[in-house]
C-alpha cells in the first residue's frame, strides 16, 4: 500500500486491506508513504516497494 500523504489516504487504503483479506487473505501487506503527495514518489522508495512486492495498491484519499 502507497499512501500519497493526503489526509485521508491511510485510513481508505487500511479499509481497502481490511475488505481484501475478508476475501482473500495476504502473506504480507506492506504499507509505504511518499514523503508529499504534491512530489512523484523518490525513485529509491518506488525501487524497494517493486523490489518489495507483487503488487501495489495506491489511494488519493481525498
Amino acid at each position: 500500500m502507497l499512501d500519497n500523504t493526503k489526509w485521508n489516504a491511510s485510513k481508505l487504503l487500511r479499509r481497502v486491506v481490511a475488505g481484501l483479506e475478508a476475501g482473500s487473505p495476504f502473506a504480507q501487506v506492506n504499507f509505504y508513504d511518499k514523503e508529499s503527495f504534491s512530489r512523484p514518489g523518490a525513485a529509491d522508495l518506488l525501487d524497494r516497494i517493486a523490489a518489495e512486492n507483487d503488487a501495489v495498491i495506491t489511494a488519493i484519499g481525498d
